[in-house]
């Protein structure tokens, strides 16, 4: 097939797209074969070949970087885990029990909890010690 290195730049622009829209490092190696691929299609016009060298180069890349991106996404912190640290305004009285207090960090509201279950009256400042879902821990 004389043009083969066409078809294989689709298919990595499919793949491509597909990445970007699904964000979750699933065809990024498959894609990256094919681009390769395309390149070996212009040394030989044998199907399987190219086919062998598409899935060989796609599975040692998924199995060579996959650990060491995953890991290192998941290290990577958040603009919230910032706020760990930072004191904030109560701008509604924290009381575990009853709910709904609230403070205030730049300019988000943010729902807050007492680290230590203690009431905490409106206008005081706080620390934020962790992060709980949509919740800081205050104390």
């Amino acid at each position: 097939m004389e043009y083969a290195w066409i078809v294989w730049i689709l298919i990595a622009v499919v793949l491509f797209i597909f990445e970007a829209v699904t964000v979750t490092l699933t065809s990024i190696w498959f894609a990256v074969g094919a681009l390769v691929t395309a390149v070996i299609s212009y040394f030989t016009q044998n199907i399987w070949i190219q086919i062998l060298c598409f899935l060989l180069l796609s599975a040692l890349l998924l199995v060579l970087t996959r650990p060491v991106l995953a890991k290192w996404i998941k290290r990577a912190p958040t603009n919230s885990d910032s706020m760990i640290g930072k004191q904030v305004l109560v701008i509604k009285k924290i009381d575990n029990v009853s709910g709904g207090g609230q403070v205030k960090y730049n300019a988000a509201v943010w729902t807050a909890k007492s680290a230590d279950n203690s009431i905490i009256e409106e206008g005081r400042k706080v620390t934020v010690q962790e992060i709980k879902g949509v919740s800081l821990i205050v104390k």
